[in-house]
């Protein structure tokens, strides 16, 4: 009897270890370019991690209700939606690569129409310990539209003073901030969960943060340098609002003989849109040859320069109108989804995303993104793999593994806009 037990408990654990195994090497293989796919149908979830104390932490996550599908197929016959999010949260702490699951956990939640808001924020509590880094893999599903999200999230824990260690709420209501990046007209609530916390030290930057390097280059993307113009300093108080209102970043820390902090970043009121000539101009850098840069950098009429740059290429006013409408649409995405100590147009993902457009695969790892591109005309796909940058500033910042082999491509995308038509590699 005793060893029918075991004989049952050994083929119980391997079948549990297959499964473990097999819905992981599914999951890392499913396409995650809807992440950076507008419109597509799904939904975009946002999220925000904060660490309680040594050993608990939450994720707050955002729910756009107008993304989800309401129908009346249920027992109260009224409109309702369904949401299931599923969560691991794996150890990467010796290993990036690692499958061990140090909690998990499933929720499901639903939705009536009639009483729901446009916004919902779920709270969920996980185990991690301090001096930990992992790695949390959420899945998002609409129960009724059957479609579903994937995101993985660091869950940085090596330290008391790393980003994650701070709240930021938005004053006067206290919805989280899920966003790197702010208005100067937004009061903030920095709480920070270190009990014995008794200043706020404040570091502000104004200089302007480079542009990308070209895919191609020899080079890699230089260190981010720091640079305090400013240093204020405040008595820790949970309750006090602050307002950051100039433009540039602002790393926040509890203790300045730390490297870690929270950074803020102020790209001007408008972001991530881009309304400002200036920016407009900027991002023509990406197009522009020795003599363009040139008569950019004199500009006296920002505006006027650009709308005459797009001109120039296309003698068809409707067109050059289109043109400008599609370039700085996916400047306005790439600032949504790659914002990190510097402007998200301004990131080497930010930078393929204007030029080729959004990647029709993706997947992700706990510290690389790899985007597919199908190229018809050669039968075969380009590959652009990403590598998360290790940095106080930004768990968001990734840069390119330059090759060689990406010149003739960005050389065709940079002579297709400058054309006069809209690139995508894919067409």
């Amino acid at each position: 009897m005793q060893f029918l037990k075991w004989l049952i408990f050994c083929v119980l654990t391997i079948f549990l270890e297959y499964s473990c195994t097999a819905t992981l090497n599914t999951v890392e293989q499913q396409n995650q370019s809807n992440l950076y796919t507008p419109g597509s149908g799904f939904l975009h979830p946002e999220y925000v991690v904060y660490h309680n104390n040594d050993t608990s932490s939450q994720m707050l996550m955002r729910i756009f209700t107008d993304e989800l599908l309401f129908n009346q197929a249920n027992a109260e016959n009224t409109m309702q939606a369904k949401i299931k999010i599923h969560y691991q949260l794996f150890d990467i702490t010796t290993d990036a690569a690692s499958r061990k699951i140090a909690d998990s956990a499933t929720i499901i939640r639903k939705f009536d129409k009639q009483n729901v808001k446009r916004i919902i924020v779920n709270a969920l509590g996980f185990k991690a310990r301090r001096g930990k880094t992992y790695s949390l893999r959420i899945t998002t599903t609409d129960i009724l539209r059957k479609t579903s999200i994937q995101n993985l999230i660091t869950v940085n824990k090596t330290t008391r003073f790393s980003a994650q260690n701070f709240k930021v709420l938005l004053h006067p209501n206290d919805a989280p901030l899920f966003r790197g990046y702010l208005n100067g007209n937004e009061p903030l609530h920095i709480i920070a969960n270190e009990t014995s916390t008794k200043k706020l030290f404040i570091k502000y930057f104004k200089g302007n943060t480079p542009l990308p390097l070209p895919p191609f280059s020899v080079n890699n993307e230089p260190a981010f340098n720091f640079i305090t113009d400013s240093l204020w300093v405040f008595d820790y108080n949970p309750n006090q609002a602050f307002l950051f209102t100039y433009n540039g970043l602002y790393f926040i820390q509890t203790d300045t003989t730390q490297s870690e902090g929270l950074l803020l970043a102020n790209f001007g009121e408008n972001y991530p849109k881009i309304k400002d000539a200036s920016e407009m101009l900027k991002s023509l850098s990406y197009l522009a040859t020795p003599d363009d840069v040139s008569k950019l950098q004199v500009s006296n009429n920002e505006k006027l320069t650009v709308d005459n740059f797009w001109l120039e290429h296309n003698n068809n006013t409707e067109m050059a109108r289109e043109l400008i409408r599609i370039y700085y649409t996916r400047m306005t995405y790439a600032n949504q989804y790659f914002a990190s100590y510097k402007e998200g147009w301004k990131t080497d993902r930010g930078m393929i995303y204007m030029l080729f457009g959004p990647p029709k695969y993706i997947s992700k790892a706990a510290t690389t993104e790899t985007w597919e591109y199908y190229v018809p005309r050669d039968g075969t796909n380009l590959t652009i793999n990403f590598i998360k940058n290790t940095t106080p500033y930004s768990e968001n910042h990734y840069t390119m593994a330059h090759s060689e082999i990406y010149a003739r491509y960005w050389q065709t995308a940079v002579d297709t806009w400058r054309n006069g038509k809209v690139f995508s590699i894919e067409e």
